[in-house]
């Protein structure tokens, strides 16, 4: 039988400042109106290391909504929202992405003339620290890190297939919304 590594283990450079316990994300009291709409009423609900969550519920249940609040697309009225200690309800979508938290939408788009992992490095940007000339001539620290980066195998299953599941360009805690 295969163990299962963790993130950390299979991309370089994520994080490793995970506490052991408590959560890695917590939801306090979160509450969203718009105008005389609730779209969000009282929602808690913490993360904790290694654990798998969901956010399941019929539509208009407030799904989106609550992803939109965790990536700072939405702010909420009111409630606290902290990863790894770090309250983000103020932060801008960039100071979330540079947190830690990325959004993955279900329907993703694909580039089809690329390949799968070329798709995957796409969303790897927030990690990649060379500038657009070293970029264009591929050479030294761009060359370097993107080789780095580049951690993810080819498979046989379809481009849809890989990318829903490998999902690299993810910070080590992504949100998924499925």
């Amino acid at each position: 039988m295969r163990s299962l590594k963790t993130l950390a283990e299979i991309l370089p450079g994520c994080r490793s400042d995970v506490p052991a316990a408590g959560p890695v994300l917590d939801v306090r009291d979160v509450h969203l109106r718009f105008g005389g709409v609730r779209a969000l009423r009282g929602v808690s609900f913490d993360v904790r290391p290694d654990e798998l969550f969901a956010i399941i519920g019929p539509n208009g249940a407030g799904k989106s909504s609550i992803f939109n609040c965790l990536s700072s697309v939405y702010r909420p009225q009111e409630g606290s929202i902290e990863f790894l200690g770090r309250e983000l309800t103020r932060l801008t979508p960039a100071g979330v992405a540079r947190a830690g938290i990325a959004r993955m939408f279900q329907n993703i788009a694909l580039f089809d003339t690329l390949t799968v992992l070329d798709n995957l490095m796409l969303g790897r940007h927030l990690r990649i620290r060379y500038g657009t000339f070293a970029a264009l001539l591929w050479r030294g620290r761009a060359h370097r890190v993107e080789l780095r980066e580049r951690v993810v195998g080819r498979g046989g299953a379809g481009p849809h297939d890989l990318v829903q599941g490998a999902r690299p360009d993810a910070p080590p805690h992504a949100l998924h919304t499925h």
